[in-house]
């Protein structure tokens, strides 16, 4: 367990970094479309400053992603790994081919800045590469990463294919979350380096209406993070819910940094213009990431465990001398037309003709004796005539 809390912070790293490349440049366009209406310089080069950091958070997730992507040989049999050996190695190539693509579209919306006033082509050509970036980013990576997830705890799933497994309501359940998540902490992340310029009263009403959309996007994310608890495997959510401690204590933990949360928001939406508020709401949102990765990794150690100690499609083995339960003794009662009379014995081994009363006494008699011989002696003289 303690490899997979290591690995811990370098998936809330990676989430971190992609959710800010994947919502920070259409934050970038909202930005670029205000300044235009308010001619506002400073929320201009606040835009700009957001394009360069997305940009470098999309390099470090690239980065992060192959760090974790090497550790499936390191964990071949634990948790998500397990999943990515059963996701089609095209996909991940696919995959890599899409990110580039994206970090191209990214690095040219931040070189291509327009500056001063452009035409509508210009302007909306700039906007397209953001919007381009953005979608494919939003499109591939949630949904891969949530398939992978879905096969670490169900891997008979594989079976059925990947774009099967895309419809089970696991996958887009956790994608809608991750994506509610990813403008949670872009949108304070803008609220924070526009805190640095408290002194424009343009950034003081920019971060105000921001304020207002990242919380109703955290109150979603309470919902979508119910519907993504309903739709866990059995195993998974029974660990959240109490079967394991540590993973519930990460979950009660992380509910009470939201509830910290939607009040630091609903201050910053209502016009508080303190500096550091944006600042402790960002770190707020990073610690609730955190436990949410470490509770989903001891989640992963706890759903394996379980999965050892019970094989798929195999019953549980009982401890010797314990007595088997009749469905696993008794055979199945052969198929016989329906005119055909039967002993009224409701977990019969066999389907019998009828007999008369004193053969079907001496039948019962001789299973009798022959399932508790010790005891055949103390039977009455009367039904002992078959012996």
């Amino acid at each position: 367990m303690t490899l997979h809390l290591l690995l811990a912070l370098p998936s809330f790293l990676h989430l971190a970094a992609v959710g800010l490349a994947t919502v920070g440049p259409l934050w970038c366009v909202w930005l670029r479309w205000y300044a235009a209406r308010s001619r506002e310089q400073a929320v201009d080069q606040l835009a700009r400053r957001l394009a360069v950091h997305s940009t470098a958070a999309l390099a470090v997730g690239m980065a992060l992603g192959g760090v974790l992507l090497g550790a499936v040989w390191l964990l071949p049999q634990g948790g998500f790994f397990r999943g990515a050996r059963l996701v089609p190695p095209s996909r991940f190539w696919f995959g890599a081919v899409e990110a580039a693509f994206s970090l191209f579209c990214l690095a040219g919306y931040w070189l291509w800045w327009p500056g001063g006033h452009r035409s509508l082509f210009h302007r909306l050509g700039h906007a397209m590469l953001a919007l381009l970036g953005t979608t494919n980013l939003a499109y591939h990576f949630p949904t891969l990463f949530a398939v992978a997830n879905l096969y670490a705890a169900q891997p008979e799933l594989a079976a059925e294919g990947f774009r099967q497994a895309m419809l089970h309501p696991e996958v887009p359940a956790r994608t809608v979350h991750f994506l509610l998540a990813a403008v949670l902490l872009s949108g304070l992340w803008m609220c924070s380096l526009a805190g640095r310029g408290q002194g424009e009263p343009g950034l003081s009403r920019m971060v105000a209406v921001a304020a207002r959309g990242v919380l109703a996007a955290s109150v979603l994310q309470i919902v979508s993070g119910a519907a993504l608890l309903g739709a866990l495997a059995p195993s998974a959510r029974d660990a959240l819910l109490g079967a394991s401690l540590p993973a519930t204590a990460l979950l009660g933990l992380s509910v009470m940094a939201t509830v910290l949360l939607l009040h630091r928001l609903a201050a910053l939406s209502l016009g508080d213009a303190s500096v550091d508020l944006p600042r402790h709401a960002l770190w707020l949102v990073a610690a609730i990431m955190l436990l949410m990765c470490a509770a989903r990794q001891v989640q992963r150690v706890h759903a394996a465990a379980f999965a050892n100690a019970v094989p798929r499609g195999e019953p549980a083995r009982l401890p010797p001398g314990t007595l088997s339960t009749p469905a696993q003794d008794t055979p199945r009662t052969p198929d016989l037309p329906p005119d055909t009379p039967c002993a009224p014995a409701p977990r019969s081994p066999a389907c019998l003709p009828s007999a008369p009363p004193q053969v079907s006494l001496t039948l019962a008699t001789a299973r009798s004796r022959a399932a508790f011989p010790p005891y055949a002696h103390n039977l009455p003289p009367a039904l002992g005539g078959f012996a």
